[in-house]
């Protein structure tokens, strides 16, 4: 205690006494594998978590976060998981997009050119100052589809962990196999990526600004992450430009994810988890499914020569059964999770598409392009000029094995068959039966779940193992919690047996002849046909009138230009200049390459027509 200048005193507070570290309370018991983890985490190593699937991973995070008072980090793949983890992760522990850190960094100063508007190929491709057709020899691209390739590139760049764009960026262009086409399509589309960067990376640029392009700008300025504690949920499928910021931070880090669902790295994705140098625990006790399942996909990951094996839920009486009226069913391809859409509307049912049908819509409509004798710029087809040559790559090419079963389902059922089967489409809420593809499918769970009969056998036709499409089916068959019915699988399963012929499922076949699309008028609406038919009569007739009273008007005329009533002007004849035409004909016969170049893309018509019963 002591006297302060005024007569006031100041008495010292005593000292703090040392508070014990609360311990964390879980909401259930850590399992022993979950026990070891955290002790692990406990001693600041970097860490390396195979889990798999249904195994708790996100539970077993948040446990590791409550266990300890750093500043953490929970790098999440959406903004959706994002915030379901801030609502459940400690406070100390920010959940975040790696996109929401480069904003606040360097993406505010793109803001205005987020919200600009679209710009399509054509003026993408005036922009860079594209030739209008680029010649590779046996093959040319018209300035829209390189422009299209570029941005591609592009984007593949934003993904990446390479600090300048090069040709490895260049996405393959299905029907340009050609080693010399490729060699000369990459020497000449790399000074255009580059160019096209130097627009991007500009405030005043005129390319459209995407997200991913400022989280690039970001990485490359190697950023330091705000954490002392560092989880990367995903790690198997991470986008490199991320995991390459998380590998060098100095803080504690923590990977998580099942090597054996690495079922993006035909878009760039790279399994972080392989090569980072960190301690190496599992999870294999799952809470999703029963032991039944768990046999079924050991037997997968068995193939794949995993060291993780699963052990089912022992409150689970999970079954592997064939289902003839499952909740959800997955499949390998778009393609055949539109014939499951088909045969599910030929049965009555309601079906939902995971992810919705935009991307077979503009499938539907590239192929509905090429069989009208129209240009595609679909990233899938633009190499392609007729609808013939696609045909004959899916049936014959191995690059095209991807498009076969589309091709069989535009060839039956006609591309606008597609395009209203996806428009009857409706949510999941409101569906009676989910359709997914794999792809679309991880992450979620469905109380039973069948395979449909698309996914390929796991060796190929030399007799080697396929490991993206053993992943594929892995992530397939994990996704149910209760009944799965993988009969369809025909190698590998607990089900070897083929089904029958004639025991296929309506789902298990696409509708070879589907019925008619039409329906009868009700009688409210026939009233207004027969307004509409009354009152095109009428028109034409009309018109008819129209017709001859301007006759005799031309032929009172004679050669003068005008007419009044009253001195006013009543009507006009006159003979307008002299002018030209082009020769389109012509020009196609003479100049077919510049023609082609220069068409311009005609919307599709909708003619409403009134059919005449005579």
């Amino acid at each position: 205690m002591f006297t302060q200048p005024g007569g006031a005193t100041f008495t010292a507070p005593a000292p703090a006494v040392p508070v014990a570290p609360v311990a964390p309370v879980f909401q259930h018991p850590p399992t022993p594998e979950q026990a070891a983890i955290l002790t692990a985490a406990q001693t600041g190593q970097d860490l390396v978590i195979e889990a798999g699937a249904g195994t708790g991973k996100t539970s077993t995070l948040k446990m590791i976060a409550a266990s300890t008072t750093q500043r953490g980090l929970y790098l999440a793949y959406n903004k959706a998981i994002a915030q379901d983890a801030a609502a459940s992760f400690p406070a100390h522990v920010q959940c975040r997009t790696a996109h929401s850190l480069a904003f606040a960094t360097v993406g505010r100063q793109f803001e205005h050119r987020l919200n600009g508007p679209r710009v399509p190929a054509r003026e993408v491709a005036r922009i860079l100052q594209i030739p209008a057709v680029l010649d590779l020899g046996a093959h040319a691209l018209t300035s829209v589809k390189v422009a299209r390739l570029v941005m591609d590139a592009l984007t593949r760049f934003c993904h990446s962990d390479w600090e300048t764009p090069g040709d490895v960026h260049i996405p393959p262009v299905p029907g340009l196999e050609e080693p010399m086409a490729q060699m000369e399509l990459r020497r000449r589309l790399v000074p255009m990526i580059h160019q096209a960067w130097h627009d991007i990376t500009s405030v005043n640029g005129r390319l459209k600004f995407q997200h991913d392009h400022y989280l690039k700008i970001w990485a490359l300025t190697h950023p330091t992450l705000p954490a002392d504690l560092i989880f990367l949920d995903e790690a198997q499928d991470a986008n490199p430009v991320i995991a390459q910021i998380v590998e060098a931070q100095a803080g504690q880090k923590i990977l998580v994810g099942d090597q054996s669902q690495a079922i993006y790295g035909w878009r760039g994705a790279v399994d972080a988890m392989e090569s980072f140098n960190g301690a190496r625990l599992m999870l294999s006790q799952s809470f999703r499914f029963g032991q039944r399942i768990a046999d079924e996909a050991n037997e997968h990951l068995e193939l794949l020569g995993a060291p993780l094996r699963l052990v089912g839920n022992p409150n689970r009486n999970s079954r592997i059964e064939r289902i003839p009226a499952p909740r959800a069913v997955l499949c390998r391809t778009n393609a055949g999770a539109v014939g499951q859409v088909i045969a599910a509307l030929a049965v009555g049912r309601k079906p939902a598409l995971v992810g919705g049908g935009d991307d077979i819509r503009r499938l539907a409509e590239a192929c509905q392009d090429l069989k009208s004798g129209r240009p595609t710029y679909h990233p899938e087809l633009m190499a392609f000029n007729t609808w013939a040559e696609v045909q004959e790559y899916a049936e014959h090419d191995a690059g095209g094995q991807d498009l076969k079963t589309f091709v069989k389902l535009v060839d039956s059922h006609g591309p606008e068959r597609i395009l209203h089967v996806v428009d009857q489409l409706v949510d999941e809420y409101n569906a009676d039966i989910i359709i997914s593809t794999a792809h679309r499918a991880k992450g979620r769970e469905w109380p039973t779940v069948r395979l449909a009969a698309d996914f390929p056998e796991p060796y190929d036709k030399e007799g080697t193992l396929v490991p993206a499409e053993v992943m594929l089916a892995y992530v397939a068959v994990t996704r149910a919690q209760e009944g799965l019915d993988c009969s369809a699988l025909t190698a590998g399963g607990l089900l070897p047996d083929p089904v029958p012929a004639a025991e296929t499922l309506p789902f298990d076949v696409l509708v070879p002849h589907p019925e008619p699309i039409g329906t009868d008028l009700p009688e409210s609406m026939v009233g207004w046909l027969n307004l509409a038919k009354e009152a095109k009569a009428n028109k034409t007739r009309w018109a008819d009138i129209e017709a001859q009273a301007v006759e005799k008007l031309k032929d009172f005329l004679g050669d003068r230009e005008e007419a009044t009533v009253h001195g006013r002007p009543a009507v006009t004849w006159k003979t307008s200049k002299p002018g030209t035409q082009l020769d389109g004909k012509r020009l196609a016969q003479d100049h077919p390459d510049i023609y082609q170049a220069y068409l311009v893309e005609k919307k599709a018509a909708r003619p409403f027509k009134l059919v005449d019963e005579s």
